[in-house]
């Protein structure tokens, strides 16, 4: 998601992004590789640098992506601290419902990414996936593994303890439960 290779412009084609300087403002950059949060710059050696976002031309395609993206970050998250957090405490069926659908939300939003690629400068240019969209894909993938794996994963139903019955302590009571329970 955070990377700044995921998606390259279609036969070697570069645009100029504005981009946020490291000590001298901001510049407009030569670009071949973006990303949601970040692109790809060939001025200080090829790093990731960020987008100055005021002067970048984002449509709803690419701010979709970058909610779909974080949201799906946040579910996956959860879902990971969960299942570590339950190899100390069982899952109960709520919980396993929970993890279900948080699963689920990870692996369809993570998809939705993909929206990006309606975004304006690949529109013009026209974009292919780059190395970061193909981890995207392995995610989605990922993702849906583990909705199955949480499928299997048996639940303990919670111990209700029933009340006990009140006892007397004289022995006569108690010769009878003796004799009750020898039958």
């Amino acid at each position: 998601m955070s990377t700044c290779s995921w998606a390259v412009f279609s036969g070697g084609k570069s645009t100029k992004i504005m981009g946020d300087g490291y000590d001298d403002g901001y510049y407009d950059n030569e670009v071949y590789a973006f990303g949601l949060f970040t692109f790809h710059e060939e001025r200080y050696g090829g790093n990731c640098s960020g987008y100055n976002w005021s002067r970048v031309n984002r449509n709803g395609f690419w701010l979709s992506a970058q909610v779909f993206g974080s949201i799906s970050g946040i579910c996956g998250g959860i879902v990971i601290c969960w299942l570590f957090a339950s190899t100390c405490c069982p899952i109960q069926p709520s919980h396993k419902t929970s993890l279900l659908a948080l699963s689920v939300i990870a692996s369809v939003f993570s998809g939705l990414t993909f929206l990006f690629y309606g975004n304006n400068y690949c529109s013009k240019l026209g974009c292919h996936l780059a190395s970061g969209a193909w981890c995207q894909i392995s995610g989605v993938v990922l993702y849906l593994f583990t909705t199955v794996a949480i499928l299997l994963v048996s639940t303990c139903e919670k111990n209700v303890e029933q009340p006990r019955p009140h006892v007397d302590n004289d022995s006569e009571t108690e010769q009878k439960r003796e004799f009750a329970l020898a039958e």
